[in-house]
């Protein structure tokens, strides 16, 4: 009966030993000056993708698009057009977490894990699960804001070098002189504006997408990582700037006669991703990569 006794009691400590185990250093020091009933951010990383592994890894169609496997097959084999990589999350693991009161913020099929949040005292009964591998906290940064730059144009507009009298295909009013010295005016004349492109833009405030300059843009998906919700300008929520509008116009701003940029016929996402409103600079990386921005390339 003694040993029956010792078996089970060292059998219950190698468990708890076990589930100790999956949680990283960096996130029990920050449960250390956690209540109970805290919420804290942590990515769960699963040991596999579950039963359905051979079935995507055979129909890759249904889990990448179309034009993906297209620009897969220029380089890889018929065989190889996916890997492990690509299969996406479990969904039976997803529900199961979520049963014990995981709230799931992202999904990485990359990692092969989630990102959330969880109440303190429920991590070790999470930990349990025979699925998970590790648990670890979401990255956190510190910083420091930097003064606002100078905004004052360097030039005036009868500074600038004018288009010279030789035709282009375009009017490009003021933005000649800047496409001209990297010779975008010839890829032009040439017909090539971008065509097929697709560009992803993760940034914050993209402002004024109705302007006459971007009317001509493809923008086939927005979304804003930061609230949850489509709007990615600024809306009295958090993350708000005009980076995203300056960076925007830059790539593909089109107005004859007074601004014509890069790509003019190119496919766009805009994703917001940033929350400061004010420049930084990056005073200390902890954990692993922010969810929002893993996920956000995922969708590429």
């Amino acid at each position: 009966m003694k040993k029956v006794l010792w078996i089970i009691v060292f059998a219950s400590i190698a468990v708890l030993t076990q589930s100790e185990n999956k949680l990283s250093s960096q996130l029990k020091n920050v449960l250390m000056s956690k209540q109970s009933n805290d919420k804290v951010l942590v990515w769960i990383f699963l040991k596999d993708k579950g039963s359905n592994t051979n079935y995507f890894l055979s129909n890759p169609e249904q889990v990448v698009s179309e034009k993906s496997l297209n620009r897969r097959s220029k380089v890889l084999s018929k065989s190889s057009l996916i890997s492990y990589y690509d299969i996406p999350v479990n969904t039976d693991y997803i529900n199961e977490l979520q049963i014990n009161g995981f709230e799931i913020k992202n999904k990485s099929r990359w990692l092969n894990g989630v990102s959330g949040y969880i109440e303190s005292s429920k991590l070790s009964r999470l930990s349990d699960l025979p699925f998970i591998k590790s648990i670890d906290i979401v990255r956190g940064y510190k910083n420091d804001e930097i003064k606002n730059e100078n905004t004052n144009p360097i030039f005036t507009d009868n500074q600038l070098t004018k288009n010279p009298d030789q035709p282009n295909s375009f009017n490009y009013g003021n933005s000649f002189t800047q496409l001209q010295q990297i010779n975008v005016p010839a890829l032009h004349d040439l017909g090539y504006f971008g065509q097929g492109v697709t560009i992803c833009l993760m940034d914050a405030g993209f402002n004024r997408l109705t302007h006459e300059s971007f009317s001509t843009m493809n923008i086939i998906a927005a979304w804003d990582f930061v609230n949850g919700d489509s709007n990615v300008g600024d809306e009295g929520d958090m993350g708000s700037g005009s980076h995203g509008t300056e960076t925007l116009s830059t790539i593909g701003g089109f107005k004859e006669g007074k601004l014509l940029d890069r790509h003019s016929m190119q496919i766009l996402f805009l994703l917001k991703l940033k929350i400061p409103t004010v420049k930084l600079r990056l005073k200390k990386i902890t954990g692993l990569p922010h969810s929002n921005g893993l996920i956000a390339l995922a969708l590429m």
